[in-house]
């Protein structure tokens, strides 16, 4: 699947692309985000972008600092600006 994607964005001229999971449960979320950092290990060109389930721990603790991101973003300083 990933080759095929490949194979597609060569022929489209894009070099790098997000890979966006997706998780219906809580359960969920771990497997997908590490199956997005498989991708990303096995495919440099490819960018995961993990995910969190709006009722898991995780995402309690992770909302502070995406917003804290977003306001760094969004502030001019750029995502790379920001640490941690």
């Amino acid at each position: 699947m990933a080759e095929d994607l490949l194979t597609r964005m060569d022929t489209g001229g894009i070099h790098r692309a997000v890979v966006h999971t997706a998780a219906t449960a809580p359960a969920q979320v771990i497997p997908a985000n590490n199956w997005a950092l498989e991708i990303k290990e096995r495919f440099d060109r490819f960018i995961p972008f993990g995910l969190t389930c709006k009722n898991s721990k995780q995402a309690q603790s992770g909302a502070a600092s995406v917003r804290f991101r977003l306001s760094a973003f969004r502030s001019g300083a750029g995502m790379g600006a920001v640490t941690g």
